[in-house]
């Protein structure tokens, strides 16, 4: 069994600008959900890289939660 094909949209991030400023924890939330966006791939298909996928889009959902109490959080300030 071949484990480990990654699907990655996009270029990896290689850089978070860490300016210390009041959009500095959106960065770091916004590059960690970049990489919700991840799918592992197996042949054959796996439970194991089907579990991975399915914890990757629990993530996002927090993730994307968090990122838009802080923007508008941000916003009023």
């Amino acid at each position: 069994m071949k484990i480990a094909d990654v699907e990655l949209k996009g270029e990896a991030l290689l850089h978070i600008d860490a300016t210390p400023d009041k959009e500095y924890p959106i960065r770091i939330l916004k590059a960690h959900r970049f990489y919700c966006d991840m799918r592992w791939h197996a042949d054959p298909p796996s439970a194991f890289c089907d579990e991975i996928n399915r914890l990757q889009d629990e993530r996002a959902k927090i993730l994307d939660r968090a990122i838009a109490v802080l923007e508008r959080h941000n916003e009023v300030e």
